[in-house]
């Protein structure tokens, strides 16, 4: 979808907005999933977090790349 919205998106400030939004909420959900496992004393627990928190990793990386692409696009 972020592809089609990079295609079709008529103005490149409010998805560099959109994409700051959802950068902080996927930084808030890694502070929650840091905070839950510590009350954690299982070994999965912790794995499936480590896991997760890769994953908001990458999400948070391909957002800060769309949003240097919009950047791109507003300089033209």
């Amino acid at each position: 979808m972020g592809i089609l919205s990079f295609l079709f998106s008529t103005d490149p400030k409010k998805e560099i907005e959109a994409c700051k939004k959802r950068i902080e909420n996927f930084e808030y959900i890694k502070k929650t999933v840091r905070a839950n496992v510590k009350n954690k004393k299982e070994q999965h627990y912790h794995e499936h977090a480590r896991g997760r928190i890769k994953t908001l990793n990458y999400q948070i990386q391909k957002e800060k790349e769309q949003i240097q692409a919009y950047r791109k696009k507003l300089k033209k």
